[in-house]
């Protein structure tokens, strides 16, 4: 039976015996989520872990979880190249930028006495 193969969600080793009880491993990884999760782990792990491939298995837990972490990234990603490309956002985020401006040019420090 494959295990699960997420290189940080369980542990494998507990002084030196193999642990058995890693779960199974059910849903296959794409490529692209693959990529993902690797660049997700180098990041936090500093590259210390074992990578994914595609085709590698996932348990249901896991593969719940790095789908919620996958969909919250695309959801943020989605919904600021929205933002950015409605012309009332802009024409709101160019005039408080200009109004900062003019603050900043007219506004002179008084010297502490």
């Amino acid at each position: 039976m494959p295990t699960c193969a997420h290189p940080t969600a369980h542990p494998r080793h507990k002084r030196g015996a193999i642990l058995s009880s890693v779960p199974v491993g059910k849903r296959k990884v794409t490529a692209e989520r693959a990529l993902s999760i690797n660049k997700y782990i180098r990041k936090r792990y500093k590259g210390k872990v074992s990578t994914l491939k595609e085709n590698d298995l996932l348990c249901e837990t896991c593969y719940a979880a790095e789908q919620r972490r996958w969909s919250n990234k695309k959801s943020i990603k989605e919904g600021s190249s929205d933002e950015e490309s409605d012309p009332s956002f802009q024409a709101t985020v160019s005039s408080f930028l200009l109004s900062i401006h003019k603050r900043r040019r007219t506004w002179s420090p008084t010297p502490s006495s």
